[in-house]
């Protein structure tokens, strides 16, 4: 209680901030502030200076408050205050959270350095190596011109020069950038900077387009028409319902344009699977439900045996497993299953069949777009695509078996996705045989992985087209979930 008090006690220094200008009252202040305090050990300062009463509690974890500067003073007492005061040093220490390029000293960087550094961010800031609180920066533009001054003033003046992430805005537009965070599951992707831009058009509603870097589809199969911008569905959906709500809040009925770039795009995407699926000139913008989930081996393999333990706990002796959102929702949506008895295994559908037999399950239903469980028919139990992408080779193989000529056989081997395949038979009239091999296929490696005590079933469709192929019993177990 003597802790709470003086902390009360000390609520005085909120006199010296215009407490009156951000809307809240006194009083929640006081006991926002306690919250932050004891959860996040932040002084007054920490409170205002970093906008604490705006923030969430995740928001707020991610500031260093002057107590934790303390504590690593006590515990470093070498090094941790110039690891705050000097800039460089912070940088360079902090860089796996910061994700952003600079350059220092002389001392620490060469000419050679600057100049790939100016070459990477013309547009640059320039600040006191030393100083705070906004001091002496600038926005910094170099050329060819002025580089060896701009270099001059770094040496000489103590000067860092850091990336500029884009935060701008004019007449009718407003640009922003964000870095990706590729989490525990990161791809080449991970720390690219994510840049969009908002226009006012004169157009009615709202057009999104992507920019430099974003790739332009080529090739048929895809979620984008030939032509567009690879910006999946989700992602438009996503955009078009913010800037929709922005537009209401600010009173504006007139139409708007927003561009998504990505700078360095097209080069990431020739470590990407986009040159192949026909994807020209950058990457594509993703997402199928706008949800980021833990997808590292272990955190997801954690997960799903928790979730297959708890149902068994429940008293489930049957359950449905889907990969993920494709699957889950045409279960539920397209099939009518309550997934009340549900996991999803995510690209881990071996480790998924292994556990659950092991748990003593009855039986597995497996629900996932053909794209994924056409890798399982060719005996791929880990279907992550740097694991095993064996889609099209296994499609054009079962095309062969069913009748399909060499022109057939080829189209599909360089079709881009599996529904650009399913098309292609469609077209050839062999769509319903070769499903009929790859359910087959499907059917015996299920059942080699499962066992002789689980009983196990696959459903295999296509978004477009619906289902295109179930193992023998699939029927029983659907009628099983759907009771």
């Amino acid at each position: 209680m003597g802790k709470i008090k003086r902390l009360l006690d000390r609520f005085d220094e909120m006199g010296r901030y215009p407490i009156q200008e951000l809307g809240y009252s006194r009083t929640w202040l006081m006991f926002s502030y306690l919250g932050a305090f004891l959860v996040h050990r932040c002084t007054i300062a920490d409170y205002f200076l970093y906008h604490f009463y705006e923030r969430n509690r995740r928001g707020r974890a991610e500031f260093v408050t002057l107590y934790d500067m303390r504590d690593i003073h006590r515990k470093n007492p070498q090094t941790a205050f110039a690891d705050f005061e000097e800039k460089d040093r912070f940088l360079d220490r902090f860089q796996a959270y910061v994700h952003r390029d600079w350059i220092g000293r002389v001392c620490r960087n060469s000419r050679e350095e600057f100049d790939a550094f100016a070459d990477r961010h013309p547009r640059c800031i320039i600040k006191p190596r030393t100083d705070s609180g906004g001091h002496g920066v600038e926005l910094c533009t170099i050329t060819p011109n002025n580089r060896d001054q701009v270099w001059e003033r770094l040496t000489s003046q103590d000067m860092i020069a850091e990336e500029l992430l884009e935060h701008a805005a004019g007449e009718g537009w407003a640009a922003c950038a964000v870095r990706k965070d590729g989490g525990d599951d990161p791809d080449v992707t991970d720390g690219a900077l994510i840049c969009a831009r908002v226009e006012r058009s004169t157009g009615p509603g709202i057009a999104i387009d992507g920019g430099q870097g974003v790739g332009r589809v080529t090739r048929p199969g895809l979620d984008q028409p030939v032509g567009e911008a690879a910006i999946n569905s989700t992602p438009r959906r996503m955009i078009q319902e913010q800037l929709e709500a922005a537009a209401a809040r600010a009173g504006y009925a007139g139409g708007l344009r927003a561009v998504i770039s990505v700078p360095t795009g097209e080069a990431l995407a020739g470590r990407t699977f986009n040159p192949r699926l026909g994807i020209e000139g950058g990457i594509s913008i993703l997402g199928t439900s706008g949800i980021v989930r833990p997808m590292s081996e272990a955190a997801l393999l954690d997960s799903l045996y928790l979730e297959m333990d708890q149902q068994k706990a429940a008293g489930a002796r049957d359950i449905v497993v889907t990969p993920g959102n494709y699957g889950e929702a045409f279960a539920r949506e397209k099939l009518g299953l309550s997934l009340a008895r549900w996991c999803t295994c995510s690209n881990y559908i071996g480790a998924a069949i292994d556990h659950a037999a092991g748990a003593g399950f009855r039986s597995v239903l497996l629900v996932g777009h053909l794209g994924k469980l056409i890798k399982v028919s060719a005996g791929c139990m880990n279907t992550h695509s740097k694991v095993a992408d064996a889609r099209r080779e296994t499609l054009a193989a079962h095309a062969a078996l069913a009748g399909g000529d060499r022109a057939l056989v080829k189209a599909l081997f360089d079709s881009p996705t599996t529904d650009a395949g399913v098309e292609l038979l469609r077209g050839a009239g062999l769509l319903e045989p070769v499903m009929d091999s790859i359910a087959g296929e499907l059917d015996a490696q299920l059942k080699r992985r499962a066992g002789p005590e689980l009983a196990i079933e696959g459903i295999f469709f296509s978004n477009q087209y619906g289902i295109l192929g179930k193992t023998p019993g699939a029927e029983g177990l659907l009628a099983l979930h759907r009771a």
